[in-house]
């Protein structure tokens, strides 16, 4: 997960990827959520320079990625 330094405004942020199958039929597209990382977790990583783009970024690897809830678990606050 990258994060741009002096972008993160965000108290947690998830990583997604869209498959390739991810349009069924309907037209619907179906979005992976592979974990989470608090805005702590992020400032906690050294940033990072970007070697095409310049702008540094803060990299959480996906081993280090916190398990999400389940959606049964998730509840409006």
């Amino acid at each position: 997960m990258l994060v741009t330094e002096g972008q993160i405004d965000a108290d947690y942020y998830v990583l997604c990827r869209v498959p390739e199958d991810a349009l069924d039929s309907e037209g619907w597209v179906t979005v992976e959520m592979l974990g989470g990382a608090t805005k702590e977790m992020v400032l906690n990583r050294e940033p990072i320079q970007s070697p095409n783009y310049g702008h540094y970024y803060h990299a959480v690897s996906n081993e280090f990625l916190l398990e999400l809830p389940s959606p049964e678990d998730v509840h409006p606050v």
